[in-house]
């Protein structure tokens, strides 16, 4: 799980980091270590969020792979049978 250095995972980092700081600040009982917490919450909320993207983006992509080559493989055994008819759902079969 490495962090993620595009902008979206810089600000998927930075929100994280707000919102952590933000719970580390209210959840803190002692006024003494509210500074401590308010910095401990938004190194684990910002670190945190970015791996959380990256994860997301992995899987998207990881997705969208299977995806095409599910396409592909539909359009090896379909592709030279369809003769160019255009797929029609449910609803439109109905009207005809």
């Amino acid at each position: 799980m490495a962090l993620d250095r595009t902008p979206l995972g810089l600000g998927a980092g930075l929100a994280g980091a707000l919102l952590g700081g933000y719970i580390g600040r209210e959840t803190s009982d002692n006024h003494r270590h509210q500074k401590r917490s308010t910095a401990l919450g938004a190194i684990i909320g910002g670190i945190g969020a970015n791996i959380l993207e990256n994860r997301v983006r992995i899987y998207r992509e990881e997705m969208k792979e299977e995806q095409r080559e599910a396409k592909v493989k539909w359009e090896a055994r379909h592709g030279s049978e369809g003769g160019g008819k255009e797929r029609r759902g449910r609803r439109d079969e109905d009207r005809y």
